[in-house]
């Protein structure tokens, strides 16, 4: 799974439900920014303007 902290990988549902089972595969992933312990730690600012206008025309012909 992409932009997680880690995960764990399970053959089956089965394996997954029963505590005795181990995981086939697992990461365990992190940041190489210093301070940053989120691994994706996107600092972001975003804004949004918006306007409208609408008016009501009428065309008859002449």
């Amino acid at each position: 799974m992409p932009a997680t902290q880690s995960y764990y990988a399970y053959g089956s549902l089965d394996e997954f439900m029963n505590p005795a089972s181990h995981p086939i595969g697992y990461s365990y992933t992190f940041s190489r920014i210093a301070g940053k312990d989120a691994v994706y730690s996107a600092e972001m600012k975003i804004g949004q303007l918006g306007i409208y206008a609408q008016d009501e025309i009428n065309i008859t012909p002449a």
